[in-house]
């Protein structure tokens, strides 16, 4: 908020130690805390935000953990900022860049320092959720002409290596089938979910995934709210898949998805009409389904609604599967906001 603004502010107070924020209800006066693993203060830089959410994720999937980095909250709080950082990206520099660009960063930094690492193979792909449509933000469609439809499947985990090794080449599909059938014990496999038709590119350095990430973040839906004169009316995911061979012989093969939600919003106070009152209540249905999933998940229920949007869908196997998840949440100290700013605590 700005200065001439914070009589305006609802009163936060961060117990760093107890990794506790504390707020009082500017109506009230009711005190409430909320624990979480860490707190990011509202003069932290990007170099520091990304050490603090994003750093032992990116590490893991060095090491062959699958990652998800989410960022959630109410429109105009700061999302895409976090995790893309400045416009225009393409000038901006690598401190002050965003958790997914940083990211990337990071990546190719460790691999050029690791003299065991022999062959390494960076390949993203950014895709968009808008009313509940997929489209691929590097690829677009090009209105007049028929363009390949995106498709959610589910596999199995080794059915899904057969068809990234089928995409390699015949030799690589023939030699994991022989070692698929050869094997005795055949446990359960995980399930891993694929956009097919999306499209993906491999990227040589840094710099070349910021190139496309500047597409990507060109190609997205946005329009103005009476929350944020520039505000991302769809999700989007970007995944980094990483294939890393060792001087061992050792292959680590591993996935790290950002994902950057569309802002939540209170249709009575944005009072949007027409195509913008569509956009919200597709992008309200959809973060309420992934709320019930993250409960649901939490609580150990038996049910857990993935199938109840594209979002959550896609995210299946990043939510409930084998992957090291971080969620960011950000609110804002406005009294007009604080109902949002709560509920996206709580």
């Amino acid at each position: 908020i700005n200065a001439e603004y914070m009589d305006e502010a609802v009163p936060y107070k961060l117990h760093e130690e107890e990794h506790q924020l504390e707020v009082c209800h500017p109506s009230t006066k009711e005190i409430k805390c909320y624990s979480y693993d860490d707190i990011l203060w509202w003069n932290v830089n990007q170099w520091d935000a990304f050490k603090r959410v994003a750093l032992k994720t990116v590490e893991g999937v060095l090491e062959g953990i699958n990652g998800t980095i989410f960022a959630y909250g109410q429109s105009g709080t700061g999302k895409t900022f976090s995790l893309v950082g400045p416009e225009p990206l393409s000038k901006a520099k690598v401190v002050k860049y965003g958790i997914l660009p940083m990211s990337v960063h990071y990546i190719f930094h460790k691999m050029g320092a690791n003299e065991d690492i022999v062959k390494s193979e960076v390949v993203v792909s950014f895709l968009e959720i808008y009313l509940e449509q997929l489209k691929d933000l590097i690829e677009p469609p090009i209105p007049g002409k028929t363009s390949k439809k995106l498709k959610i499947l589910e596999m199995a985990e080794g059915e899904f290596r057969l068809f990234m090794a089928e995409k390699e080449s015949p030799a690589a599909y023939r030699k994991l089938k022989h070692a698929q059938r050869k094997r005795k014990n055949k446990k359960k496999e995980e399930e891993v979910i694929i956009v097919q038709n999306l499209s993906e590119h491999r990227v040589q350095n840094a710099q070349d995934f910021v190139k496309l990430c500047v597409q990507a973040n060109d190609n997205r839906s946005k329009h103005e709210t009476n929350l944020n004169a520039s505000s991302s009316r769809s999700h989007m995911i970007c995944q980094v898949q990483l294939k890393i061979s060792k001087r061992n012989g050792t292959q680590t093969v591993s996935k790290l998805n950002i994902v950057d939600l569309a802002g939540s919003e209170k249709i009575s106070k944005t009072q949007v009409k027409g195509s913008a009152l569509d956009e919200a209540k597709s992008i309200n249905a959809s973060l309420t389904t992934l709320r019930n999933v993250i409960d649901g998940l939490a609580k150990g229920r038996k049910h857990v609604p993935f199938r109840d949007s594209k979002l959550s869908m896609i995210l299946k196997d990043s939510l409930g599967g084998n992957t090291r998840t971080s969620l960011l949440i950000a609110v804002s100290p406005h009294k007009w906001n604080f109902d949002e700013s709560i509920l996206s605590l709580e």
